[in-house]
């Protein structure tokens, strides 16, 4: 039971992690598209996107996932600061959210290598497959249910706060009541068993 436990909150964990991920991508990318000088003047775009693309629309698109995908590979706190300077957001964050990111960042790098070498295989005098556990735990990252718990709220409050920035600062569209019932939602109700 400790097994199904443990591999349910991992996967609780990473599901949200990449969630967030995910948005912070897509926000990057379509923020991009809509302000295109944010991509960069120094940003190389290649010669061959130039001359492929059919329009100039379609090579602002090209540069901007390009350059999206980038940043996608900065560390969460880095992106959400690239997200406030060059789009110029004001958005507010709690340290405690940001600290807990970065927290929640370490557990995922180390939750994979924990299992990717969990057992070391070879074959026995008689030509068998035989394994051996090569760790005592087989759970050595500690994880529990407030760190799922607390890794969805945050997330929650993070994407709600980068959301409402982009819809009031960039679109302009606060009053709209697609994005009144958005920020209003919550995953709140989201029971993690």
């Amino acid at each position: 039971m400790e097994s199904l436990a443990y591999v349910t909150d991992v996967s609780y964990l990473m599901c949200a992690t990449r969630l967030f991920d995910t948005f912070l991508s897509e926000t990057t990318q379509f923020l991009f598209l809509m302000v295109p000088r944010a991509i960069g003047d120094t940003q190389p775009v290649p010669l061959r996107a130039l001359f492929e693309a059919s329009s100039r629309n379609e090579a602002i698109t090209l540069a901007a996932s390009a350059r999206a995908l980038e940043i996608s590979h900065l560390p969460v706190v880095a992106r959400i600061q690239f997200l406030r300077e060059a789009f110029e957001l004001d958005f507010a964050i709690p340290s405690d959210d940001l600290e807990g990111m970065v927290h929640i960042a370490h557990i995922g790098r180390c939750v994979l290598p924990d299992h990717q070498d969990s057992f070391h295989l070879r074959l026995d005098d008689r030509g068998e497959v035989v394994g051996k556990e090569k760790m005592s735990s087989p759970f050595p990252t500690k994880i529990s249910r407030d760190n799922v718990r607390w890794a969805i709220d945050s997330y929650e409050r993070s994407a709600r706060s980068i959301a409402e920035a982009v819809f009031t600062q960039v679109l302009k569209q606060s009053d709209h009541p697609a994005v009144q019932h958005l920020l209003k939602g919550s995953t709140s109700m989201l029971e993690v068993v």
